[in-house]
């Protein structure tokens, strides 16, 4: 584990998703749940900030709010936005991308290794399998989806082909309490922009979206991390008064600054991005603190 329980990335390999995904489902305990309170402590006085801790505190979390944000148009401003599932098949083209751009930066990394199984006459990995059980329980496998109408985190009236990518771990789901851990599991939440025929990652326009601006973090000093940073490993969407801004809460290796590396405190602050000419600026921060979270 690279620093408490806090997990990086989604697991790889359709191998490891059937054997250790699924029977770790069986094992998962109910959501903690807790009195959650926000603070606003970066962006008084600025509207979509002040606005936003209304909507916080306005929802209903059964997750910790690290696994995500609700939906929440109660607040006037805010749109709602519809988050449309990926088909299994979708998800079953995109898993092994997905796993191996989280851990190494190469998406097609897997690609290789299954061609090169092939040239060695074993036996391909059973994507039909896969594919079946994704048909019969996908919500409680993982939760990927795109938004309808899509939005335009650039801000420029062109939208993106964006998805969000929630689970894959054989740790248990988000905000579970598993045997092997005091405290609620972390997962990450990352957002991804996919070529125009869904079936790769558009790594760049990724990156130039969500990317951090200090690309690597810092396992031990003089060591990188080679994987891919985004600004946050919790990334959420939401627009207000017409514009789209994204939300994370920050990982452990700094802010969006690179500061405060190492400070417990930044696994429960939330950040707001706006996205807009090519650049991507924090207008807001919080802190958040409740019962029975991990925090």
């Amino acid at each position: 584990m690279r620093f408490k329980h806090l997990q990086r990335g989604i697991r790889c390999g359709l191998t490891w998703f059937l054997a250790s995904v699924v029977p770790s489902l069986l094992m998962a305990a109910d959501p903690p749940q807790g009195l959650l309170q926000f603070k606003l402590t970066k962006g008084h006085g600025i509207g979509v900030c002040e606005a936003y801790l209304k909507r916080l505190q306005s929802t209903h979390f059964d997750r910790p709010p690290y696994c995500g944000r609700p939906e929440n148009d109660s607040v006037p401003g805010f749109s709602f936005l519809h988050r449309v599932p990926l088909a299994p098949e979708e998800v079953a083209t995109l898993v092994n991308r997905v796993s191996s751009f989280a851990h190494t930066g190469d998406q097609f990394k897997a690609d290789r290794a299954e061609a090169a199984r092939h040239r060695l006459g074993m036996k391909p990995e059973d994507r039909d399998r896969l594919i079946a059980i994704m048909k019969s329980d996908l919500p409680n496998l993982m939760n990927v989806w795109r938004y309808d109408p899509p939005v335009s985190i650039e801000n420029n009236g062109i939208p993106e082909n964006l998805v969000i990518w929630l689970g894959g771990s054989a740790i248990g789901s988000c905000g579970s309490i598993p045997s092997n851990l005091p405290e609620p599991f972390r997962e990450d939440q990352w957002a991804l922009v996919l070529t125009k025929d869904s079936a790769a990652i558009d790594v760049e326009k990724t990156l130039s979206l969500f990317g951090h601006p200090y690309p690597y973090s810092v396992v031990r000093p003089g060591v990188p991390d080679r994987r891919p940073r985004l600004v946050g490993p919790n990334v959420g969407i939401f627009e207000y008064e017409g514009v789209d801004y994204f939300d994370t809460f920050f990982d452990f290796f700094g802010d969006f600054d690179n500061r405060r590396a190492h400070d417990d405190q930044l696994l429960k602050t939330l950040g707001v991005f706006m996205r807009k000419d090519h650049v991507t600026k924090q207008m807001c921060e919080y802190t958040v603190s409740g019962m029975d979270l991990g925090f």
